[in-house]
Parts: structure tokens; C-alpha cells; sequence
């Protein structure tokens, strides 16, 4: 027999705890990608495996079958008579009453074929999902297929871990909870699922060997493991979840399945959806309107750039690297890393503004598996993986050393790319916009030519809205007696934009064509291109760049906040042009990047 323990606590923990809060609860793409790369791990990098076969399974069971229920129940009944909850926390505590008062609830199964758990695999899962792995620095994430991203996923959060590894079974679980009075004694908030109350050590034999619940057991028949989420949630959309997961899995790890180290399959309703290289682009094409992390337009171009692009191989000073590049209509710069899409928004010196002198590229960076810069980026990624950021290395010396290995390793990928990307011509720059006559910048000189277009050009395509999160930060304008408040919503990328500046004159040319009716901000960053611990765009101190003066199309613009601009309501078919005069004290070369906002309008209250 065995019971769902609580050990005693000497400190208080909520039900809305960092580590369980960290996937932004019940968010289907991280919980999918998180689940997936760790399966991946699993198979690939730890089974030796060529290929991770991963199944989902879902099904309903009764509420009574679940191992440890009489424990649970009893936690939550103390846990409702310790303390006064928070809205929120009684709020959880609701949904997770509703679920125990069903007959029978929703379960989530993953399965793989990797390389299962033994008891040092399963105390790593349950200590905090700490990573366990032969080689921890090539893992993509925490061994386990995903250990607190799974409890997102669940109502009650409560979730099974069930594996064989070489024939051997294990069974276990987790419930993360809230911690509660029993008996006079603090009780922490974690409960788990053992045959004695009894530290998680590997010399302690407390792990389930047999008499396993057999909706767990009979999802495995070869050595791998199965992660079961009780209480399903269907990441509270349940018409759309089978969706979600596809174009999750598609935009996540298109470069796997591509490569056959992928195959995914799922069950449900007695349906199944099968994702494999023969079908991966349709299913991409099928979910494109699908709102899942990464958003469809973020990843399509590099997709392309994969199956249709020139593909090169880089030797850096921290190993090879792949190179997938293509012309296309924009700059986007993108890395996946061990099959994983990470980001598009990669640091200086391989960022955007690096490129202003060639033609729009399409570049996908694949780094090597078992490579130092593969380690490199691992260890710049944030835990949810989807971004490249310096300040994560440590302060100490190793941490910067490892900083400025990667700095240039990039460095090296992009003088690389350098000798072969096309330039634009040095005299002029040709932009696609039909029946204009666009002053162009010259670089050295800053003189100004003219350039006539011709009118065969292709139709402009519609700007778009990038993926990037909306963010409703408040600006400050100089109309003090206005009743709005004014917020930089979501970012904007057009497809034909184009800006040269003048370091010695402090001055920057802006050029571009709308086909949208907006009301839009310009945020001007600048990348010195020297400190090394910047993140997103390589941007260093925002603030010390202060814009002067701002006309667009001869008319004077509002100048918020120091560095952004309010460009006003844009009108359809409208070319803009744009001078900016501005203020930065820095003496080498340096770049401004140039970030469109929306613009919204709220009264204040």
C-alpha cells in the first residue's frame, strides 16, 4: 500500500508558488514544447535513440481510482480550515472541488520511447525538476518531460510519473498543493506519492515497483516513461487544444521532424492525429491562425529558409554551426537549438541592425549538438527557452568568460555571413513602392540622390503584426490637461522599411509605406555594439539617447519620453518620411534600431 505523504514544513507556501506559476498557468505552447523537448531529450540524447516517438492519450477515469485520493481529500479539507485564502488561491481551491466532486475526471498521458526513469531520475523529477542527464549541459530543459509546466496542465495539480528503464518499473507522483495545519503541525505544500514517508535519497527504497494502477501501467510495454496530468484542463479551450498542440509541436520543432528525430502521435476520442515529415507542412499551413507560441509569421520564413534556402557549415571557435539562409522581403534573424525553435530576436552582434547595409535575409542558426556554443546558448536561455539574453551568465569570473565566448562566437557567424550575404548597391537603395520619388541617404556621404521606381513592382504586402507579447506600457506626453491615457500596445513590423543615420550629424532618415490606419509610436534603441551583456535587440541605455526633433512628412512631431516618438495616426497608402534629429554621447560607431508600437488611447478614470 502506498500514500500521498506531506511532510512537515517550517515555512508557509501558496498555491500560486513561483515554480508552479513560471509556465504562465495553463498556457498550452509552453506546456506542449516544454513537454516535448524533454521527451526529445529523453530518446535522443539519453536513450541514443534515432528517433523520439512521443503519444498523447486522452482519457477519463473515476475519481476513486486515482492513487493517494484519500490523502489528497484530507489535505484539502485542511488545507480550507488553516487559513484564510486569497481570492485567488480559493478561487483554485474551487476548481480543484469541482473536479473531486466528479464521477470521473479528464487525464493527460505523455508517452516516449526515451530512456524511462530509475530512482535517480525520478528524485531529480520530484526535486524540483532538476536536470538528471548523462550530459546536463546539452539538455534543453528539466528531465522529466517537463516537470512544472505538467501542473499547468492539471485541475488538481497532481501529476503520475510511470517508467521502465531497462525492463525495471517505478511509479511515483506529485501533488503541489498549498501547505496546511494537521494535528498542530505545519505541513508543506508538496505531497508525494511513496510506499513510506521516507527523505527522497536514492539508499531510501520508497519508489512503487508493483501493484502500479493499471490506466497508467498499460501505456507502456517497452522501456520509456508516461507523465500523467490528473484533471486535465484542456488549457481551457477545449474545442481548440488538439490545435493548439499541432501548431505548438509544428512551429516548435519543425527542424525534428524534418530532420525524422520527431514523430508525434495523438489520441483522442478515438481519432488519431499522426505529425511525421510526410505531413508536418500541411499541418504548419492548416494551424497558421492557430495563437500559439511561436506565432505562425515569426517561424514561416524560416521554415522556407530551412527546405528551400542555402545551407553552410560554420567552424567557430566553439564548434560548427549550421547556416540556412534565403532573400526575402525582411530581415529576420532566428535560432533553434537541439531541434528546439529558441528565438528571432538574437543579440548584438548578431542582431538586426548588424545587417542594415545587405538585403533582406531570412537566416536560421542551427547549432551543432554536443558543441560548446550549443552549451553556450543553452546556458542563455531564460527557463522558458524562447530567448538569448548575456545578463543570465553569471557575474563571477567563469560566467564572464563564457559571455565573451559566445560574443564571439557570434561575432564569428556574423563576419561569416558577411562575405556571403548580398549588399545593397553602394549608390542607392531600390524599394519596391510603385509611382514614388524617394530621396535616398547616401552612406558615406549623406548627400541625397533621387531615385525614380519603376512601376513593376510587386504589390506591397500587408504589414505585420509581430509576436512579441502586448505590453501596455503607459507614456507620458506633454499635454498635461488631456483626459487619455496614452499605452505602447503591440509591435509592428512593415514589410518595406528603410533608415540610414548620420553619427556625426546626429541625425537619422526614415522611409516607409503603410497600408494600415493606426495611431503608432517609434521607440528608438541604440547598440553600441561594445557591452556584451545586453539582451533582446543588443540594446544598451535607452535613456541616454534623447530625440530633439522629429518631422514627419514636414510636419512636426510630439516627441514622448525622450527615445519615442508619436508618429500620429497613419493613413492607408500613405508614404511617411521621417527626420530625426537626437542627442547620444558616444564617440565610436554605434546602431539605432527602430521598434513601430501601436498606440492606444484609454480615458483616464
Amino acid at each position: 500500500m502506498y500514500h500521498l505523504f506531506f511532510s512537515n514544513s517550517i515555512s508557509h507556501q501558496g498555491f500560486t508558488n513561483l515554480s508552479s506559476s513560471f509556465t504562465n498557468d495553463k498556457n498550452g505552447s509552453y506546456i506542449i514544447r516544454e513537454l516535448l523537448q524533454n521527451s526529445l531529450d529523453a530518446t535522443i540524447e539519453e536513450a541514443k535513440r534515432d528517433k523520439a516517438v512521443v503519444k498523447f492519450f486522452f482519457e477519463k477515469i473515476f475519481v476513486d481510482e486515482i492513487p493517494g485520493i484519500e490523502d489528497y481529500k484530507k489535505a484539502i479539507k485542511y488545507i480550507e480550515q488553516s487559513f484564510k485564502l486569497s481570492e485567488q488561491e480559493q478561487d483554485i481551491l474551487n476548481t480543484i472541488k469541482e473536479e473531486l466532486n466528479k464521477e470521473k475526471i479528464d487525464v493527460m498521458y505523455v508517452v516516449d520511447n526515451g530512456i524511462g526513469f530509475d530512482k535517480k531520475r525520478l528524485i531529480a523529477v520530484l526535486s524540483d525538476g532538476i536536470s538528471e542527464k548523462s550530459d546536463p549541459n546539452n539538455a534543453s530543459g528539466s528531465y522529466g518531460n517537463g516537470h512544472f509546466s505538467t501542473f499547468s496542465s492539471s485541475n488538481l495539480r497532481y501529476v503520475l510519473y510511470y517508467g521502465l528503464n531497462n525492463g525495471k518499473k517505478i511509479f511515483s507522483g506529485e501533488a503541489m498543493l498549498r501547505s496546511f495545519i494537521e494535528n498542530g503541525n505545519l505541513k508543506s505544500a508538496n505531497g508525494y506519492l511513496l510506499k513510506e514517508n521516507r527523505a527522497l535519497l536514492e539508499e531510501n527504497d520508497i519508489f512503487i515497483e508493483e501493484n502500479i494502477p493499471s490506466f497508467v501501467e498499460s501505456k507502456l510495454s517497452s522501456d520509456g516513461s508516461v507523465v500523467c496530468s490528473l484533471g486535465f484542463n484542456f488549457f481551457d479551450d477545449k474545442e481548440k487544444f488538439i490545435d493548439i498542440i499541432l501548431a505548438t509541436i509544428v512551429r516548435n520543432f519543425f527542424i525534428s521532424i524534418l530532420k525524422e528525430e520527431l514523430v508525434v502521435e495523438i489520441y483522442y476520442l478515438d481519432k488519431k492525429y499522426s505529425l511525421s515529415k510526410e505531413n508536418l507542412e500541411d499541418i504548419f499551413n492548416n494551424t497558421s491562425n492557430i495563437s500559439v507560441f511561436p506565432g505562425f509569421n515569426e517561424v514561416n520564413k524560416f521554415f522556407e529558409s530551412y527546405i528551400n534556402g542555402k545551407k553552410d557549415i560554420v567552424n567557430t571557435s566553439e564548434g560548427e554551426v549550421e547556416i540556412c539562409y534565403k532573400q526575402s522581403d525582411a530581415l529576420k534573424i532566428g535560432l533553434c537549438r537541439n531541434g528546439m525553435w529558441i528565438t528571432s530576436s538574437m543579440p548584438s552582434p548578431l542582431n538586426k541592425g548588424s545587417f542594415t547595409d545587405f538585403k533582406p535575409y531570412n537566416i536560421l542558426i542551427l547549432p551543432h549538438k554536443n558543441t560548446e556554443f550549443a552549451r553556450l546558448i543553452r546556458r542563455a536561455e531564460g527557463n522558458l527557452h524562447k530567448d538569448i539574453k548575456y545578463n543570465r551568465f553569471s557575474d563571477d569570473k567563469i560566467g564572464k568568460n563564457k559571455r565573451k565566448r559566445l560574443n564571439n562566437a557570434l561575432k564569428e557567424i556574423r563576419e561569416y555571413l558577411y562575405g556571403k550575404l548580398e549588399k545593397f548597391e553602394s549608390e542607392e537603395i531600390n524599394i519596391n513602392i510603385p509611382k514614388l520619388h524617394i530621396p535616398i541617404v547616401e552612406k558615406s556621404s549623406g548627400n541625397v540622390s533621387t531615385k525614380r521606381f519603376s512601376n513593376k513592382t510587386k504589390k506591397v504586402k500587408e504589414n505585420i503584426y509581430t509576436n512579441a507579447p502586448a505590453q501596455k506600457i503607459e507614456i507620458k506626453h506633454k499635454n498635461k490637461k488631456s483626459k487619455n491615457k496614452l499605452y505602447l500596445n503591440k509591435s509592428i513590423e512593415f514589410s518595406k522599411f528603410w533608415a540610414k543615420h548620420n553619427p556625426k550629424q546626429k541625425t537619422a532618415k526614415l522611409i516607409f509605406y503603410s497600408d494600415i490606419d493606426k495611431e503608432i509610436g517609434l521607440v528608438l534603441k541604440v547598440d553600441t555594439g561594445k557591452d556584451i551583456t545586453c539582451d533582446g535587440f543588443g540594446v544598451t541605455n535607452n535613456e541616454k539617447i534623447k530625440i530633439n526633433k522629429a518631422v514627419k512628412n514636414n510636419k512636426k512631431c510630439e516627441i514622448i519620453q525622450g527615445n519615442i516618438i508619436n508618429l500620429g495616426k497613419i493613413k492607408k497608402d500613405e508614404k511617411i518620411e521621417l527626420n530625426i534629429e537626437y542627442k547620444f554621447d558616444f564617440n565610436d560607431d554605434y546602431i539605432i534600431n527602430y521598434e513601430f508600437r501601436d498606440i492606444v488611447r484609454e480615458k483616464d478614470e
